[in-house]
């Protein structure tokens, strides 16, 4: 259980949520189509290689904020890209 508390908060984090459940919750509704999560990894990726490219320190990505903004624009591609059900005459 206390497992479960540390990896629901460290999901949370991103999102500055304190509450594993809440954070939780928010991966799951987050999980409801898979674009998501997977856009949100390849996102993680994509950070992780350019502060590997750039050369940061282990301090700038133990701070979060290239990691949080990485799942925070990664996501909102994923809905950007989502089909919107609607015909192309009334997009």
């Amino acid at each position: 259980m206390i497992r479960l508390r540390l990896i629901a908060l460290a999901l949370g984090k991103p999102f500055l949520i304190r509450s594993a459940w809440i954070a939780a919750l928010l991966w799951l509704a987050l999980s409801r189509d898979i674009r998501f999560p997977i856009f949100a990894i390849v996102g993680l990726a994509v950070a992780d290689a350019v502060a590997w490219g750039l050369g940061l320190s282990d301090s700038t990505k133990r701070e979060g904020t290239l990691r949080s903004n990485a799942i925070f624009a990664s996501i909102a591609v994923a809905w950007l890209t989502t089909a919107s059900g609607s015909s192309l005459q009334m997009q």
